[in-house]
């Protein structure tokens, strides 16, 4: 019957390194956020060309590490929904149904 169509999930260590990497890139995330605004205040205010251009670069490689990033979670998300399976059991037709539906 329906006792066998419970859910399993199976834990590897892949799984387990992936969500500590997850948890670390939000940490380095939020700290970079917090000091982004006022290292750009800063950058801005002191009107030096070499400064700009460095944190351009720096921003530019953020950016594209952070794509990259989304990419990997969105490859996480597209494997967990194929790895959802649907079970489901199609009863034949009853001579009742069969003679009702030639009607």
């Amino acid at each position: 019957g329906l006792d066998n169509l419970e859910p399993s999930v199976t834990w590897s260590k892949s799984n387990i390194e992936a969500n500590e990497n997850d948890e670390e890139h939000k940490s380095n995330a939020e700290s970079f956020s917090n000091n982004l605004d006022d290292d750009v205040t800063n950058i801005i205010s002191s009107n030096d060309v070499t400064l700009l251009s460095d944190k351009l670069r720096q921003l530019a490689k953020k950016t594209k590490s952070q794509q990259s990033y989304n990419a990997q979670l969105l490859s996480k998300i597209l494997q967990l929904q194929g790895n959802i399976q649907v079970c489901c059991r199609i009863r034949p037709m009853s001579n009742k149904e069969r003679e009702n539906e030639e009607q």
